[in-house]
């Protein structure tokens, strides 16, 4: 008997203003935006009272950072379901912790001496204060941002028995996801008529179609949820339609009855009250906040890394046009997120050829002009797909975007190829620190970044991604790309 195969997550999630989150995301939000806002009072303190941003206040805000994060941590200051009044009594008890430390810190290294007791009395009034007055307004921010995608995810259930309503009952009682219909799972004789009542409310939702039209629906009604509740005794249906949709953009979760949960991994989340095996979601695509926290960290550190390396853009610019005919930039479509296709830019490495028929680089590539190899070898021919990263087309980390052509070579030679595209591209990624740079001239080579691709999707975290990010430049150094 054949295993069945079940992807299952130990993450877990609650309920914060209308998200479903990793525990911990927006506790970080929170604590990021309170240094910040106490780093901002200090600065605009020193200002009224003419006093110079010197060392000693620099160490006493790497202090505060160092020493504030565990103490926040600890006291769980920033938890999913605070009111006002109780956030404000946590902030307070953590920012009153954080000052005793700090002092006994000072007192202990002997540098109490160095801070004016008046500045330091009113920075921590004030940074008491506007961290409160931060917490509350992100809270509004996030609510807002939940009201705002509330039912615009659209989702399916597969199934039209007695658990598939009652699951279709919760999708619909869910702020989250907007219901378009049932799949029968019978493959029996259509109706396009066909409905159902769900008993529990007496609304009624389609049957749109069957088993054998799911691709078809998933990708004409840009389904991006599917919720599998079929009986539990025929477990092989669900690894064939799981091994089905591992191609598709869409999250696949299985929703299992409580009286089953004997036969499986505990080690599983849950949904509105019932158990439920998330066989492909990534926690990337699974929270909201993730997607809107990755994406505004991508562009602020794309804005900082363009406005830092405008010179070394410049100087290529110029390069790449005097020692070369031809423009300054190469454009080329690639897939992006959702397999939707989208302009990749880069810095002109080739020599101008007839690129009907996209060819990967070679070693010593007759293409390639001379500050065109000390480019790709470098990476720096990428650097232009920091606009990419700003336009929203890219993130800083994701798989690798490959060119349209080879994406549907690959298609039908590797599973699960096309699942890459259920997060946005990335300038790295997992498979380019792991040595999986530049060419893929066999299909092994392109199984292994494939395997890492797929791992960095069902393990993504803002950890991973920033531990990609310090892992870069060493990889670029290490395995050269053609």
């Amino acid at each position: 008997m054949t295993k069945l195969i079940i992807r299952s997550s130990t993450r877990s999630v609650n309920t914060y203003q209308g998200f479903h989150l990793p525990l911990g995301l927006i506790a970080f939000m929170h604590w990021v935006a309170a240094m910040v806002s106490a780093t901002v009072s200090l600065a605009v303190i020193l200002f009224s009272y003419s006093e110079a941003p010197d060392s000693q206040y620099r160490l006493m805000v790497i202090g505060t950072l160092l020493v504030s994060y565990p103490i926040y941590s600890v006291l769980s200051v920033y938890s999913f379901e605070s009111t006002r009044a109780s956030l404000a009594t946590k902030i307070s008890s953590a920012w009153v912790s954080t000052g005793t430390a700090l002092m006994l810190l000072a007192f202990i290294s002997g540098t109490s001496a160095t801070y004016p007791t008046n500045i330091v009395a009113i920075w921590f009034v004030v940074s008491w204060a506007a961290q409160i007055a931060v917490a509350i307004a992100l809270k509004e921010v996030i609510r807002a941002i939940a009201a705002s995608r509330a039912n615009t995810i659209k989702a399916l259930v597969i199934g039209t028995g007695d658990w598939a309503t009652s699951i279709a009952t919760q999708v619909l009682d869910s702020p989250h996801w907007k219901l378009i219909g049932f799949v029968d799972e019978t493959n029996g004789s259509a109706d396009a008529s066909a409905e159902i009542t769900l008993p529990h409310n007496g609304r009624t939702m389609p049957v749109i179609g069957q088993l054998s039209d799911l691709h078809g629906i998933v990708e004409a009604q840009q389904v991006r949820r599917i919720f599998i509740a079929l009986p539990t005794d025929d477990p092989m249906l669900v690894q064939e339609l799981y091994v089905d949709l591992l191609d598709t953009t869409a999250d696949v979760v299985w929703v299992v009855r409580p009286t089953s949960m004997v036969l499986f991994n505990p080690n599983i989340d849950s949904f509105e009250g019932a158990r439920a095996v998330y066989l492909n979601a990534s926690p990337l695509t699974s929270y909201p906040s993730s997607v809107f926290v990755k994406h505004l960290a991508d562009r602020l550190i794309a804005f900082g890394l363009l406005i830092a390396l405008s010179p070394v853009l410049v100087l290529l610019a110029l390069g790449v046009k005097l020692t070369s005919k031809g423009p300054v930039f190469y454009v080329q479509e690639r897939h992006g997120l959702n397999g939707n296709p989208f302009k990749i830019w880069k810095f002109r490495s080739m020599r101008l050829h007839d690129d009907e028929e996209v060819k990967q680089a070679t070693v010593g590539d007759s293409r390639v002009t001379a500050l065109g190899r000390l480019l790709r070898k470098t990476s720096m021919d990428e650097l232009p797909q920091l606009f990419n990263v700003i336009w929203g087309d890219m993130s800083l980390v994701g798989p690798r975007p490959h060119a349209t052509q080879h994406n549907d070579y690959y298609a039908d030679k590797l599973t699960a190829y096309m699942a890459r595209h259920r997060v946005k591209p990335g300038i790295t990624g997992l498979a380019q620190v792991n040595g999986f740079r530049g060419e893929t001239d066999t299909i092994d080579k392109m199984q292994s970044r494939l395997k890492y691709d797929l791992e960095y999707i069902n393990n993504w975290s803002l950890r991973l991604d920033w531990e990609i990010l310090l892992k870069t430049p060493k990889s670029i150094l290490k395995h050269e790309a053609y």
